[in-house]
């Protein structure tokens, strides 16, 4: 079959039921190119996933639940990619009817149910199961081009002794080869770190920018104020770039929602981000002293970070650095809460409300990089106004957006008095007020 095309099974749904979803995904799902199988029970689905490939299975738990999560369960243990499609009698799940249960991630959806709505669901989970299909097509091309590489190296390197050893007049030349093999081979991974950086960031919603660029450097910064040495800055560089590496696999509502907006059950998932990184980053030994850093990039001096409740001196100084850092942007973009600080607020959080969990010699080295970096960019010196402290001239330092993800108006935007009476015009219509940040 067509690797573009996705397949949905439906599973021991009503003939009915089956007719007229075929018959509703017709019409909403036109442009897309899929593949719709039906099969009558559990021995036929699983004969039919173990036979090809299957993106998502559609099942029926509006008689039983648990028989519907426990099969669930069953047909994902054969394949992890699948994504979970479960119809339900009364749709009471939240946020925008996608849920967390048992460590799966499952979409609901009311039926029979307005096609609209079940054409968006199903985008949704066609959507997921593409990303889900590219990144284990990624991993796939990685270790084959991994496995390449080093065939080639080892061989190369072989050559190069059996040269050396003929001819010592060679010796000079063939020491400037491997140095240029090795060179390629450390290039080959910064190269995976900026692959996977890149996809990270476009997985979370986010582009590569120049606030990007803004942050890495002050990444290097950072670690030159705290007398880090090269290999330890090197290392905390790489930290920094695949520190979100675990969180490829989150759903999109656990990665849109503040941290603080999540329920119990969801932050304790959401809690396993650094463990998730740390099994992905170690597979590549020269990423080993990375992994350790972005796995204790969430704990706290006070022992109350995750994952292992690290205290104190247990916490490796270069992730001392990253917490801070890491912390730093999530606060002032609002991944923690979902209200952004301001910059001057964030230093304030960080030394008067929690100064139990940072290095506070790292906040004071933070906060020199910012002053050192206030004639690059005005990111740094920032405020926090309502719309009715806007006057014209003021200029945004952050982009206005929507509580429901629309981009308004971009970062530096010179406001006149026709704009702020449009931004003021926006709060009443999207009946929302916004944070602002003015220069």
């Amino acid at each position: 079959m067509d690797m573009d095309v996705t397949v949905i099974l439906f599973i021991a749904l009503d003939s009915d039921d089956v007719k007229q979803l075929k018959s509703v995904l017709d019409n909403v799902l036109d442009s897309v190119p899929t593949a719709l199988l039906v099969a009558g029970g559990m021995d036929q689905a699983i004969s039919l996933i173990e036979s090809q490939t299957v993106h998502i299975v559609v099942l029926d738990q509006r008689t039983d639940e648990q028989l519907a999560h426990s099969r669930l369960q069953q047909l994902m243990e054969l394949n992890p990619q699948l994504e979970g499609f479960l119809l339900t009698v009364d749709c009471q799940y939240e946020p925008a009817g996608q849920v967390a249960a048992d460590g799966l991630v499952h979409h609901y959806i009311q039926f029979p149910s307005d096609a609209q709505i079940l054409g968006y669901r199903m985008r949704q989970a066609l959507r997921v199961a593409r990303l889900k299909q590219e990144l284990q097509d990624l991993r796939r091309d990685l270790h084959r081009d991994f496995d390449t590489q080093r065939q080639q190296f080892i061989l190369r390197q072989k050559k190069l002794v059996e040269r050396v050893q003929a001819d010592g007049e060679k010796i000079s030349q063939s020491r400037k080869q491997l140095d240029e093999a090795n060179q390629q081979l450390a290039d080959g991974y910064r190269q995976m770190v900026r692959m996977f950086s890149n996809l990270t960031l476009r997985r979370m919603g986010q582009k590569v920018s120049g606030l990007n660029q803004r942050l890495n450097q002050m990444v290097s910064l950072l670690a030159e104020k705290c007398d880090l040495d090269e290999a330890d800055r090197k290392h905390l560089v790489m930290a920094w770039m695949l520190r979100n590496v675990g969180k490829l696999s989150f759903s999109d509502h656990l990665l849109a929602t503040p941290y603080l907006n999540l329920h119990p059950e969801e932050q304790r998932q959401f809690q396993r981000h650094p463990d998730n990184a740390y099994t992905a980053m170690t597979i590549v030994r020269p990423l080993d002293r990375a992994a350790t850093l972005v796995r204790q990039h969430k704990e706290y001096l006070d022992g109350s970070g995750y994952p292992l409740g690290l205290k104190g001196a247990q916490i490796e100084p270069a992730a001392q650095i990253l917490t801070v850092l890491n912390d730093y942007t999530e606060l002032t973009s609002g991944r923690y809460d979902h209200r952004q600080l301001s910059a001057t607020e964030t230093l304030a959080f960080m030394r008067d409300r929690a100064p139990e969990r940072y290095n506070q010699d790292v906040v004071n080295a933070l906060e020199t990089v910012m002053n050192d970096l206030k004639p690059i960019t005005d990111l740094y010196n920032d405020k926090r106004v309502s719309s009715m402290d806007l006057k014209p001239g003021m200029t945004l330092t952050r982009d206005l957006i929507s509580h429901d993800g629309v981009l308004l108006l971009g970062h530096g935007e010179v406001l006149d008095q026709r704009t702020i009476d449009r931004i003021r015009d926006l709060e009443y219509n999207f009946s929302e007020y916004f944070h602002l940040f003015i220069e």
